[in-house]
């Protein structure tokens, strides 16, 4: 999930992910990532059982989702749970 490829478990080499648009930063934690676009739009995939994501469902997000924003994102920064 982290690795926000669509697959869970380690990944050893550095891989696209699938639909992001073209990416000015990434906010890496223990278990969850976060994308910034050129746009200002947010994505984040990864592990959500202590509400990283900030969905209401626990669930583990495969592949980034794009988050509602009220303007376009300056900055990212994703904590260590």
């Amino acid at each position: 999930g982290q690795a926000a490829i669509g697959i869970e478990g380690t990944v050893a080499l550095p891989s696209e992910v699938p639909g992001l648009p073209k990416t000015q930063r990434l906010s890496l934690g223990a278990y969850h990532s976060c994308f910034l676009a050129v746009d200002g739009s947010l994505r984040c995939a990864g592990d959500n059982g202590f509400g990283q994501l900030g969905r209401a469902e626990p669930d583990k997000v495969r592949t980034p989702l794009t988050f509602p924003l009220p303007g376009p994102a300056a900055a990212v920064a994703a904590g260590y749970t």
